[in-house]
């Protein structure tokens, strides 16, 4: 795999450092740059990106809005959006701006190395760009997985997470679609690669 630099935009320092310090234990080879704005981050001219992290509630700027100022500047650069919420309108909202991933704050480590592992594969093997915008499952589908891990139906699901049928079932759709499969199992299946 080739050098990869890694940029985090978040103007929490502490949470800039623990994610730095997760993030390095657990990957080899790339270096960290921090900026704790976008114009800090654009004016300091950091070469080459390959990823930058943002955090969408910065202040002094929306972060969603700012998405195309870092593709400008880094046009080969992958953009992983972090918030605090991780509603479907603003998972929606951040892959409409140009988003390649997105992660709630309050993600597990190994599910945030796993996301950037990916992106960083792809970007070293050359993918193209419509494969590399591959969505990622959102937090209620992560769930949901996590009920079909366990065999449970989808009526089950519904009681379970107090969710309609027809719900549970568009999640699932959404996840098979995901993982590019045709049944449960095959989902289930390959989201063991993920772990």
């Amino acid at each position: 795999m080739t050098p990869f630099n890694i940029l985090l935009i978040d103007d929490h320092a502490t949470f800039r450092a623990g994610l730095k310090m997760l993030l390095k234990a657990e990957l080899n080879g790339p270096h960290f740059f921090e900026a704790h704005t976008i114009n800090e981050a654009l004016s300091a001219q950091f070469n080459p990106i390959g990823l930058v992290l943002l955090d969408i509630e910065i202040s002094n700027a929306t972060g969603l809005s700012s998405i195309g100022l870092i593709k400008a500047q880094w046009p080969n650069a992958k953009v992983i959006v972090f918030s605090a919420y991780d509603d479907l309108k603003t998972i929606e909202l951040s892959l409409e701006c140009g988003a390649d991933g997105f992660l709630s704050k309050t993600e597990q480590l190994n599910r945030i190395v796993n996301v950037i592992l990916r992106i960083m594969q792809e970007q070293s093997a050359g993918l193209t760009p419509a494969l590399s915008k591959r969505k990622f499952l959102t937090p209620r589908q992560q769930e949901i997985l996590d009920l079909l891990r366990k065999g449970l139906s989808n009526k089950h699901i519904a009681k379970e997470l107090t969710l309609s049928d027809n719900t549970v079932r568009r999640h699932v759709q959404d996840i098979l679609s995901y993982y590019n499969v045709s049944s449960r199992s095959e989902a289930v299946f390959a989201a063991r690669g993920e772990n």
